[in-house]
């Protein structure tokens, strides 16, 4: 799962070499979101937006490419390891250990942090 994720922060960090609003809240979010509900929640019906925030199409669409390559590959993979629950799922995407070989990113530099215990074991935020 870590090479997986690596590739992805690779890509992101190359994106962001020429689209710097890569990095800001709103691309952040969104991306978040589709990690969230394509790999670690698996919400059925799920579609990767074309979307990003990105200030040009072509910057949303080397985000979305990115964000379809990993998470296609990922969901394979976690089957393939047994991951299907959703916490393990969130903690092998929250890797902070894992670092693009670009500019050593972790995923908090593009994604928002979750902790597990803000959720039940089916991906449901928990009400405070």
């Amino acid at each position: 799962m870590g090479d997986l994720l690596r590739q992805l922060l690779n890509q992101l960090d190359r994106i962001g070499s020429t689209s710097e609003e890569v990095f800001d809240s709103e691309c952040r979010d969104r991306m978040s979101s589709a990690v969230f509900d394509g790999f670690i929640k698996q919400q059925a019906g799920f579609i990767l937006p074309n979307d990003f925030g990105l200030h040009s199409s072509d910057g949303n669409y080397a985000v979305r490419q990115a964000l379809l390559e990993y998470i296609c590959a990922a969901n394979q993979t976690a089957s393939a390891f047994g991951f299907s629950q959703f916490k393990q799922r969130l903690d092998a995407f929250q890797n902070g250990m894992i670092r693009s070989d670009v500019t050593a990113s972790c995923f908090d530099d593009f994604f928002s942090y979750c902790s597990s215990d803000m959720f039940d074991e089916s991906g449901n935020a928990i009400p405070q």
